[in-house]
């Protein structure tokens, strides 16, 4: 059995994480030992919460280092939504900070999209549309999965350098914001495919037996 880390830094509800991978057969570690991330074969960055909040941590625990450095050695990880955000290199979030710096680019506001009839923070089921369908051979969203309905509950959106790495994105407002990543062993979401039904299921699935991790 390969394991599996869920890296828990003392914020937001991992509950749904871990009842996702169990009702998948596999039975995740929850830690944020840096032993235990170093042992990882694939590491899994929730997140509910404030970016400084999360980063501060992150940093406090000691894990910062440990994280990027397992990644950019070449272990799977999968991010969801705040850990999505961190990935990269800043947010606008609370007082500015940096993130993991994993990948370059910025996590900006919503409101820039924001239009008569849409909320901050962004709390609904949408559609996501998958911008490169090429990738969908190695990706943990399918091109079955294009137009389908996914949770989400945001204020703050993610915005790459490299436009390559997106794939896929959502409409809000009066324009479209980045709901997932794709580059190499990293993919990351916007969404909460843990409370997304048996879609959501199919994507933790996916990445499961894309990486080789069951």
């Amino acid at each position: 059995m390969k394991n599996i880390v869920i890296i828990d830094y003392h914020l937001g509800n991992l509950f749904s994480v871990i009842q996702a991978f169990r009702h998948l057969g596999i039975e995740p570690i929850v830690s944020s030992s840096r032993e235990d991330i170093q042992n990882a074969h694939g590491l899994v960055l929730p997140g509910v919460g404030s970016f400084d909040q999360a980063m501060k941590n992150i940093k406090e625990l000691g894990i910062d280092k440990i994280i990027v450095e397992k990644v950019r050695n070449g272990c799977p990880l999968f991010g969801i939504c705040l850990g999505l955000q961190l990935l990269f290199e800043v947010s606008e979030e609370g007082e500015q900070c940096d993130g993991l710096g994993i990948l370059s680019g910025k996590v900006i506001k919503l409101d820039n999209l924001k239009s008569n009839n849409s909320r901050i923070p962004h709390m609904n089921w949408a559609k996501i549309k998958t911008k490169e369908l090429t990738k969908s051979n190695n990706s943990p969203i399918n091109i079955n999965q294009q137009d389908k309905y996914f949770y989400f509950v945001h204020s703050y959106y993610v915005e790459p350098e490299d436009q390559n790495i997106i794939l896929t994105q959502t409409k809000y407002g009066n324009g479209l914001f980045t709901s997932s990543v794709l580059i190499d062993n990293v993919f990351a979401c916007q969404f909460h495919p843990e409370k997304s039904s048996e879609e959501g299921l199919e994507i933790f699935n996916n990445w499961l037996n894309i990486n080789k991790l069951i």
